[in-house]
């Protein structure tokens, strides 16, 4: 991911997961600048989000339901993630 945002192929990233997709998602955000526009959407928003954020400005949604497939509620929880970082 850093060397793709070092060729300046993106400008804000998101990433959505359970517990272990969350770990590695927010592993390589934390990677990325602190000013690059960061949104983790995660089935454990709601829990101990330092453990993911650390020092990164990560924001994380919490995805209300599982992130495998699409429903309305998921589509909404997404829609506000792009939202978000557009």
């Amino acid at each position: 991911i850093k060397r793709i945002y070092d060729e300046e192929k993106f400008h804000g990233i998101i990433g959505l997961g359970g517990t272990n997709g969350t770990d590695v998602i927010s592993a390589a955000m934390r990677h990325l600048p602190r000013e690059m526009p960061k949104i983790c959407v995660s089935t454990v928003a709601q829990h101990e989000n330092w453990v993911y954020t650390q020092t990164a400005e990560i924001i994380m949604l919490d995805s209300f339901t599982d992130v495998g497939g699409l429903n309305f509620i998921s589509t909404t929880v997404y829609k506000n993630a792009i939202e978000t970082i557009c």
